[in-house]
């Protein structure tokens, strides 16, 4: 049984772009927050597969 009731999470990415992304004009949602999916609990831990050069942000409620 795991210790934690729930994990969500956010992660910053360039949607396939890496580090070269950035929002300009033209197209200011190539870089912005998304919810992640990907997220498996177990017993005493959590794994999630990130996209290259992003950054993720996880909330776990006991």
């Amino acid at each position: 049984m795991s210790k934690f009731t729930s994990i969500t999470g956010q992660v910053l990415s360039g949607d396939g772009a890496g580090a070269a992304a950035y929002n300009t004009f033209d197209n200011p949602h190539q870089v912005e927050p998304k919810p992640l999916t990907d997220i498996t609990v177990g017993t005493n831990s959590f794994t999630s597969l990130l996209p290259a050069c992003s950054v993720a942000a996880f909330t776990l409620k006991t």
